[in-house]
């Protein structure tokens, strides 16, 4: 357990364990664990706590046998060991089928999670007996070697600087639609696109440019770094997030979906980056006697519109953009209503509004009535309490209105 963590923290980390643990012997998806708000790194810190499951599993079924694969993905063990003591026999190359047909039923159940993007490679073996007299084998034990994009190390640094940049970017009083676009834009502004790999055989660059943290360095990434450092971020708020493992234009591409009041909507951070001096030099060339300044302003309105239409998008939309994926997926039928949400969050301030009003309308009762020091200091202290809701509020002008009002109860209490 990291020794940094103050003691709430280390108790959080225990209850979250506890709480992993007793979904998988219920048999809960992983998938549906991660995206309840405990992220990947998170949930490598609770595994690799004293806390957490051994490394080693002995299992006598098919169902522990899958969550013990799901286990160690989930502490990125870089070997996956499970000895099998069932009593289950196959023919022939059944028994190697059946390893692989495990693994690929285990990782279904973290698809869409940064769990399943972070794989990278898995090399499937198995150690088996034979029985001479019919010819059958028996499985002793599978094993998987498990290469990854993001090693723990840098999974936990990722999560460390999540927290730092949620903690200045994020306040209480943020919409859903203001949070998400934070993060947003945060990925794409933090982020710079640039593919490596020579080939498919170019290991070494092909985990380089899915980094997360080497992204946040300023090496270049691709689509999957910007997908999971917007998923690591949005579960790290709480929202449930997925992402999309599709194509576009013949080649393999990530997003990623989010639910916002229980409707989904999809985010494209790296069809969102725009590399605007780019642009600008393209335009330039083709345009040499254009004003300097005037393709600068084209470049940044296309730029910003660009980022506008992936974030918080349709099906419909995706699909005009050439965007495909499968129906595993949950449908996002609209484009999210930021003009709703302004109207539901006016409404929301009246309403507090006039909470607040009448709150102090109380307290000046309580004024007239005070005739004891007693009183005096806890009416002083509902006074400051209000104070500190008071200057949370967006509005200024009520803002300033409310607080004179509480200064003048407090000057009346002196």
């Amino acid at each position: 357990m990291d020794n940094n963590l103050n003691i709430f923290e280390k108790e959080n980390l225990v209850k979250d364990a506890e709480v992993i643990k007793k979904d998988i012997k219920k048999g809960k998806k992983f998938r549906n664990i991660i995206v309840r708000g405990i992220s990947l790194a998170a949930a490598i810190s609770i595994f690799m706590s004293s806390i957490a499951f051994a490394g080693e599993h002995t299992v006598d079924n098919w169902e522990d046998y899958k969550r013990a694969i799901v286990q160690d993905i989930m502490k990125q063990d870089t070997l996956i060991k499970i000895e099998y003591n069932g009593k289950d026999v196959f023919q022939g190359n059944d028994l190697n089928e059946k390893v692989v047909s495990l693994y690929q039923d285990a990782i279904k159940t973290i698809k869409g999670t940064v769990g399943y993007e972070n794989i990278l490679k898995t090399l499937p073996d198995r150690k088996y007996s034979k029985n001479i007299e019919d010819r059958t084998y028996s499985l002793i034990s599978g094993e998987y070697e498990m290469v990854y994009k993001n090693s723990t190390e840098d999974m936990k640094e990722v999560l460390a600087i999540v927290k730092k940049t949620l903690n200045e970017i994020i306040t209480k009083d943020m919409s859903d639609y203001e949070k998400v676009r934070a993060v947003y834009d945060f990925v794409i502004d933090s982020y710079r696109y640039e593919n490596f790999a020579k080939d498919h055989n170019d290991t070494e660059n092909i985990i380089k440019e899915r980094n997360m943290l080497l992204g946040l360095k300023g090496h270049g990434v691709v689509c999957e770094a910007y997908a999971m450092l917007f998923s690591t971020m949005v579960t790290e708020l709480g929202y449930d997030n997925i992402i999309v493992s599709g194509i576009v234009d013949g080649t393999g591409h990530a997003w990623n979906l989010i639910k916002i009041n229980n409707q989904w909507y999809h985010v494209d951070p790296t069809w969102g980056d725009v590399d605007i001096r780019g642009i600008v030099q393209d335009f330039r060339e083709s345009n040499p006697d254009t004003d300097e300044n005037l393709i600068w302003e084209v470049a940044q309105q296309f730029a910003d519109e660009k980022r506008d239409l992936y974030f918080l998008t349709s099906d419909s939309v995706m699909r005009d953009k050439r965007h495909s994926w499968d129906n595993s997926y949950p449908s996002a039928p609209e484009i999210y209503n930021i003009d709703a949400e302004k109207d539901k969050q006016e409404d929301k301030e009246l309403e507090l509004e006039k909470q607040m009003k009448k709150r102090i309308q109380e307290l000046e009762s309580k004024v007239e009535d005070v005739d004891n020091l007693a009183d005096i200091q806890n009416l002083k202290n509902s006074i400051y309490e209000l104070e500190n809701e008071v200057n949370c509020l967006k509005n200024n002008n009520l803002k300033e209105e409310l607080k004179a009002n509480l200064s003048d109860l407090l000057s009346v209490l002196d």
